[in-house]
């Protein structure tokens, strides 16, 4: 007896949701639709809505159709936050994605770094030292195992080269050389 009880209870439950869901459907979506853009997005919060509806409404509910509209209500607030977190997370993957603004003195630095491909390796470390690292002629002499006149040798052919590879409007900073470093290097140029 139980079961045709059971089976009684589930087909006037099928019954009033059938009931409640012809009344209601096509206004809760035009409820929904004037809260959301996207007729698909409003009709699946009002499904939705009806899901909720067989899962938890009692038949018996005073105000079904009051409940029916405060779920959807709910649902377009949850909809709402999710946008708004997604796009928040689009912004935010914009901004990594997107190169950075490079300043022209990073690009100076890049023209820099390419003219630094025509030179060999020697002048290359010859120049890195004597004007990234600062050292004078004797300090680059000693770390490259060079007289101090090679050293300026080797920081004319380089510079050359770079003003070849940079053209004429690149300048080297003036560098304060030790006393007599200079002598020897006009000397030997001599």
């Amino acid at each position: 007896m139980e079961h045709e009880s059971d089976s009684a209870t589930r087909a006037a439950r099928a019954a009033w949701y059938r009931g409640l869901f012809d009344e209601h459907y096509a206004k809760l979506v035009r409820y929904v639709e004037r809260r959301i853009t996207p007729r698909e997005d409003a009709q699946q919060i009002a499904a939705d809505t009806f899901e909720i509806a067989w899962c938890k409404l009692d038949t018996a509910a005073p105000d079904p159709a009051g409940w029916l509209y405060k779920t959807a209500k709910q649902k377009i607030y949850n909809y709402w936050t999710r946008q708004k977190r997604g796009t928040l997370a689009m912004s935010r993957a914009a901004e990594v994605a997107a190169p950075p603004a490079v300043p022209e003195d990073s690009l100076d630095k890049i023209a820099v770094h390419r003219a630094l491909s025509v030179l060999t390796q020697r002048e290359r470390e010859v120049i890195i030292l004597t004007y990234w690292e600062q050292l004078d002629a004797q300090a680059v002499a000693d770390r490259m195992q060079m007289s101090v006149t090679a050293v300026w040798k080797c920081v004319s052919r380089a510079r050359a080269k770079l003003h070849r590879a940079l053209g004429d409007d690149v300048t080297f900073p003036k560098r304060h050389e030790p006393a007599g470093s200079r002598a020897v290097m006009h000397v030997a140029a001599d």
